[in-house]
């Protein structure tokens, strides 16, 4: 069972990449998500 996000989880989960010293990956995994779902 996949988890809908809403736009603004979305838009939230980007904002937290560009935090100085963030990475996709990291973002990724604090929210168990797959890195490449970020790049999308």
């Amino acid at each position: 069972m996949s988890r809908r996000y809403t736009a603004h989880e979305k838009v939230r989960f980007v904002e937290q990449t560009m935090q100085p010293g963030m990475t996709v990956s990291a973002v990724a995994q604090m929210h168990g998500l797959s890195p490449s779902l970020l790049f999308g």
